[in-house]
């Protein structure tokens, strides 16, 4: 198997910080979304123009809105290493302009500290609010619960 990157490098200002990147699709495009920082209080989006054959950075979403999730992996104990983990964020889901309760061209993501934010493209505000009553079962070796989004007018 060969992967390649698609079209242009992202230039350096633009990947400059970004912590996570994940592909998401809203309204049949392709999307890059750059997570800056350790824990993000700034995204990027870019739309894939398949003409030109290259990224773009984008603060609008055609009045939809991204759902990201956070994971959080813990691997084998490695002796001289220690606990191996990693984390980030994956695409969720994309709603169009026509579910109201959502703001337009905005990130929702979930943390592993049982909040939920909600990130503007268009002016860069970022809102956290708390999950309340998150219940499930703790990871053995942590008190992290996995939030999830769950968008029941979908089913």
């Amino acid at each position: 198997m060969e992967l390649t990157f698609l079209g242009d490098h992202l230039d350096t200002q633009a990947a400059h910080g970004s912590s996570y990147f994940c592909l998401a699709e809203c309204l049949d495009e392709l999307l890059l979304i750059s997570a800056v920082g350790d824990c993000p209080e700034e995204f990027h989006v870019f739309r894939w123009q398949s003409r030109e054959g290259k990224w773009t950075r984008t603060t609008r979403l055609g009045d939809c809105t991204l759902f990201l999730s956070y994971f959080y992996f813990v691997g084998r104990v490695v002796p001289t290493k220690g606990l191996t983990c990693f984390s980030g964020y994956y695409f969720a889901s994309c709603l169009g302009p026509d579910h109201p309760g959502v703001r337009r061209d905005c990130l929702y993501f979930t943390d592993a500290k049982k909040k939920w934010i909600e990130y503007s493209l268009a002016d860069g505000s970022c809102d956290e609010f708390v999950a309340e009553n998150l219940e499930g079962a703790a990871r053995p070796d942590s008190d992290f619960r996995a939030p999830v989004w769950v968008f029941p007018s979908m089913c």
